[in-house]
């Protein structure tokens, strides 16, 4: 039986790309109240250390209802800070004990930091107490309505026995940013934690030391305080490459990576894969960005056969910065995830609106409501780099827009990964990758 596959709006959303990633066919790793909105709260209010929420919350950390869904999976987070408390700093922890079957794992989320930004609040993750890579950094939330939280991932870790282990997110940060008398700490947000199946680990994955990873010149290591895993991010300049080889058994993957400030407007990274010592094909182009931060991208799946894999990532058109590579099972791919069909036109200037189809019937999604389009890029020619992620066209919803799509999966556990941007005008600007974990039975 086919499943559905809805998304819907509130407000504007732009949305650039779509994939599904398996987490597991086995509920051995569920994770209970992963979004937690339990308790229910009053909106825009929080209650500190909360009973009854499956997790346990200690020092300065608790629920909060953000108002309005802010691009996490629903309206209520977590929340982690710290405040001096006597000679104890008072840091806020989560923790869960979660059933697990022998394996190989990483952690996906949903986080944001609360503004204004210079508050950082860096969060350690661990299971049985072993730290898990080093301190993971989010961006910054904007405000209440219009959005900040970005998907992020831990590095791989190895669970050896099965049976019951505790994982912890932690902060780390006590500064006072304020003053005595009116303190100000760094806030983390956390929301729709998922524990997913590795099925193929890249070694060094944050490129926290020299190992591992064939560099060409140009590419470099290089400290950054705000690498978005522990405190080293591998800088590319145009034409520079990495390269790992991993052994992958026979399907379909993709590929997530946070890719930082890039030095020019039309720079991409370009994922290539040469199986086997055979030649190499490009399996995804990425956009960068010109912002000072980091952003989650992850590509649409491809498919290997079983072997020795070689990855390259390469900066084209400009030097672009990237940390956390990680390898994913990437799952069944909706049919024009990218919407780049139908083919539109190009706009008539560099500074024209991108062009538009309304409730277009053969685009492989169903679209109804209203406020359903697909647009292209404004002020982009067919020839230039591409504004959006991947392509040059994107799904535009507001109102009550849909788009539904049925699709033929095996029973299990999936996220679906979107590239989205929620906002006015083409939305692109404040693109993210968001997701949702969705439970899918044969």
């Amino acid at each position: 039986m086919p499943a559905v596959l809805r998304i819907q709006t509130i407000r504007f959303l732009s949305i650039l790309c779509l994939s599904l990633v398996g987490v597991s066919g086995a509920a051995a790793q569920t994770v209970r109240n992963a979004s937690f909105e339990t308790p229910a709260l009053a909106s825009d209010t929080e209650s500190l250390r909360p009973t009854g929420a499956s997790w346990v919350f200690t020092g300065q950390a608790g629920i909060r209802n953000l108002r309005a869904p802010n691009g996490s999976s629903d309206k209520q987070v977590a929340f982690l800070s710290a405040a001096p408390s006597g000679s104890n700093n008072n840091f806020g922890t989560i923790t869960q004990s979660i059933s697990f079957a022998p394996g190989t794992y990483y952690v996906r989320y949903l986080a944001a930091v609360k503004t204004p930004a210079g508050r950082p609040q860096p969060l350690k993750m661990s299971i049985d107490g072993v730290a898990i890579g080093g301190l993971l950094n989010q961006r910054y939330i904007t405000d209440a309505s219009t959005g900040g939280f970005e998907a992020g991932w831990t590095v791989p870790f190895v669970v050896s026995t099965a049976g019951t282990h505790e994982i912890k997110f932690e902060a780390t940060n006590a500064t006072n940013y304020g003053t005595v008398a009116a303190p100000l700490y760094g806030v983390a947000y956390l929301d729709a934690i998922t524990i997913v199946s590795a099925v193929g680990v890249l070694v060094n994955q944050g490129f926290e030391t020299a190992s591992a990873w064939t560099l060409s010149a140009g590419a470099t290591r290089v400290p950054a305080s705000n690498a978005p895993e522990g405190s080293s991010v591998l800088s590319l300049a145009s034409g520079a490459s990495a390269s790992q080889s991993v052994s992958l058994g026979a399907g379909r993957y993709s590929l997530s990576l946070k890719s930082g400030k890039a030095t020019a407007a039309t720079a991409t990274l370009r994922v290539d894969v040469a199986s086997n010592g055979g030649t190499a094909t490009t399996v995804a182009t990425i956009g960068a960005t010109t912002a000072d931060e980091y952003r989650s991208y992850s590509t649409v799946g491809f498919d290997l056969p079983a072997g020795t894999h070689v990855v390259t990532i390469t900066a084209v058109g400009g030097g672009v910065s990237l940390d956390n590579v990680a390898i994913n099972d990437a799952g069944p791919e909706p049919a024009n995830s990218t919407f780049e069909t139908p083919s539109l036109a190009a706009p008539t200037s560099a500074t024209a609106a991108g062009p538009t189809v309304a409730n277009p019937t053969n685009a492989s999604w169903a679209f109804s409501g209203t406020g359903d389009l697909i647009q292209g890029n404004a002020g982009r020619s067919n020839t230039s780099a591409p504004r959006t992620l991947y392509g040059k066209q994107y799904v535009a919803l507001s109102g009550t827009g849909k788009v539904t799509q049925n699709l033929v999966v095996e029973g299990g556990i999936y996220v679906a990964i979107g590239q989205m941007a929620q906002g006015g005008g083409d939305g692109v600007g404040r693109r993210r990758e968001r997701r949702q974990t969705v439970g899918i039975h044969a």
